[in-house]
């Protein structure tokens, strides 16, 4: 008898132990799709957004290029003037823009997918107080 109790308590541990890796997968798949789907958003969120502001700064740009080239009497001028604006600031962009927006970039996805919340339900206390008692 004692040993038919022990084989019942290991196949239930077994069965246990299954459905706790089930639910943890579920867990994880639903973790995932949820940051996907706020990563989809915020992607299209930012086209459409720099989308619009292209369209603006186009219709910017022919508007300053036209005014430049009124007050120059040549509109080629102006367009010539607004082009090597926009080389410029190319320029500055290709050598201190990239660090700029690589930061902002990685501090704006690492927020997202690993903040607060994220981590108080992976650890059972604070981080800080496993960093205290060291």
């Amino acid at each position: 008898m004692p040993l038919n109790k022990v084989t019942n308590h290991i196949d239930e541990l077994y069965k246990n132990t299954q459905a706790y890796i089930e639910s943890t997968m579920e867990y994880y798949k639903l973790f995932a799709f949820k940051k996907l789907t706020e990563s989809s958003s915020m992607l299209v969120t930012m086209l459409v957004a720099g989308s619009i502001f292209l369209i603006f700064l186009g219709f910017l740009s022919f508007g300053a290029a036209f005014l430049i080239g009124d007050a120059l009497d040549s509109y080629a001028a102006g367009f010539f003037i607004v082009a090597g604006f926009y080389l410029v600031v190319f320029i500055l962009f290709l050598l201190f823009g990239r660090n700029v927006f690589d930061s902002f970039i990685l501090t704006k996805f690492s927020k997202m997918f690993f903040n607060e919340s994220t981590i108080d339900e992976v650890l059972d206390e604070p981080l800080q107080t496993e960093v205290d008692s060291q």
